[in-house]
This record gives C-alpha cells, structure tokens and sequence, in this order.
C-alpha cells in the first residue's frame, strides 16, 4: 500500500501550546481553553477536542481518525502533527526542516510527510518458489533492487491457525489444509513528482499485480456458506498469486482458519455481510475465484 501526505481536512485551531506527553501523543489546549489530544499508533492519526474550560482528560469528542501512514508505525513529530492537521501554536506554524526531520530519523522511524516522497509498505505471505520468482522480477527490472526494495523474511513457515483452545478442540474435526508458507514485509520509496519516480511506479505496480492478491472471502468451515467478502481488511496484507493457485485447487484449502464465538462476533465481525446464525463458527479465507 502506497503512503503519503494525507488529505485531512484542516482543523484550524490555534493552540497556546502543545506539549509532547510521550509515545506520540500530544497534549494542549486552544485560545479558547478547549482541550485537544493528537495521537499516532500503528499508522492511524486520531485526535479529540473537548469543550470550553474541561480538563485534557475531558478530552472526548473524536474528530479526526484517519489511516495514514504503514500498520505499527508510530514515528511523528509535533511539527508534523500542527502541518497535517491546519493547527498554529500562538499564531504560528510551527516548522519543521528536512535537516532536523532526517536527524530525527536516525533515532525513531520519521517519515516525510510534505509529499514529496512516496512509501510503499506491504506484508506479503508466499510460497518459497513465489519468493525467488519475485525477486527474478525484482531484480531484472531493478537491478539495483537492494538499494531500492527492501525485502525481510521474519520468519520459517508462518502458522496460520490460532491457538484458541476451542479451535483446538473442535477444529481437529473439521477437514482443511493451511499453507506452509513464509510471511515477508516489503518496503521501498521513490520520490512523488520526479519522471523516475513516476516510472518506478508504473514498473512496480505492473509486477505487484501480476504477483500478488489481496481479495478474499470468509468462508463457514463446517457450512461452506461465504460469511463475507472483503477487500481491503488489511490494505498492506497481500498474498501470492501461488498461494491462490494451490488454495483454489482444493475446495478444503484456507489461507488462513480462524475462530469466532457467537457472544464476541459483533465486536469481531461488525455488521456487515455478517452470518445470520447464532453458533460458533470455524472460518477459514479463501481467495476469490
């Protein structure tokens, strides 16, 4: 998933300060003495305002939540914060050089957030043989890849069954297979505005698509009722397309299995596409045809 600077409707506010309260949240109150609260965590940028004389932890009319930046990101500066938002401090937008974010960044992981660059950021679940496939695409069109793609295995074979003790019990019933698959993240960036930055995207989307998927349907294991279909669930999870050929040969193949308890499923599921049924339910994802 590509990540720049947002569109974010600006706030408008003049804040008498705002102070950093740790681990990317900020605190401070507007010329009106309204509390304000900015968080970052985990690539969302969220902040409240409360009313007129309330204390910041009265602070809890949410007004902003947007996805912005990769999934556990958490790296962003006040200066960025008053830019992305529209907020001045006494008058002021407070400013930020390149020079001092670059210094930030050797210590907390500082992204630029004026636009001119562009990041890309995906977790990507392959076979071994999608792997070395990739990197031949990767290599013959980049051939200084490595010093423009960076790709990380975390780990041997990715398990993607839970350890839910009710799983454990009623899924050894329950006839499927699940991948031995490797779970790699993929990043890189480009400048937005320059020919080779525009080029770069044109290449690299051209062998993203032919690679990778990301749409999916929840399917009942024990039913085989589709659950739902979802798209974007996690924008920056994308599986290979290998693993879609090897899923889709077996109608008892899953990406991934899962389980949901009928008391929890509102909170899990939400309200859409969601299971008329009251029973626990065995799920597994399986690529659309």
């Amino acid at each position: 998933m590509y990540f720049t600077r947002p569109k974010i409707k600006p706030l408008n506010w003049d804040l008498k300060e705002l102070v950093d309260n740790g681990i990317y949240l900020f605190d401070g109150f507007t010329s009106d003495n309204s509390p304000v609260n900015i968080k970052y965590r985990g690539g969302w940028l969220q902040v409240w305002h409360g009313d007129p004389g309330a204390s910041l932890g009265e602070a809890n009319h949410q007004v902003v939540e947007e996805r912005i930046g990769p999934p556990y990101h958490w790296g962003l500066l006040a200066e960025q914060a008053c830019d992305l938002l529209g907020i001045t401090i006494n008058g002021k937008k407070p400013i930020l050089t390149e020079e001092q974010r670059l210094q930030a960044a050797k210590y907390e992981p500082i992204l630029d957030w004026s636009g001119e660059t562009t990041y890309w950021q995906s977790f990507n679940y392959m076979f071994p043989d999608d792997v070395s496939n990739f990197r031949n695409e990767i290599e013959s069109a980049f051939p200084d890849f490595k010093h423009v793609i960076q790709l990380h295995d975390h780990s041997g074979p990715a398990s993607t069954a839970p350890n839910d003790k009710e799983f454990e019990e009623a899924g050894s019933k329950l006839d499927f297979e699940i991948p031995g698959a490797y779970d790699f993240s993929l990043k890189t960036q480009f400048y937005t505005y320059t020919d080779e930055g525009k080029e770069f995207v044109k290449i690299f989307n051209s062998i993203m698509e032919k690679s990778f998927f990301s749409a999916h349907q929840y399917i009942d294991m024990e039913t085989k009722e589709v659950l739902k279909h979802h798209n974007e669930e996690n924008p920056c999870r994308l599986y290979s397309t290998g693993l879609k050929k090897w899923c889709l040969e077996k109608n008892n193949r899953y990406l991934s299995v899962g389980y949901s308890s009928a008391e929890s499923r509102k909170e899990i599921w939400g309200n859409k596409d969601l299971s008329s049924s009251d029973k626990d339910i065995f799920y597994g994802l399986r690529p659309l045809p």
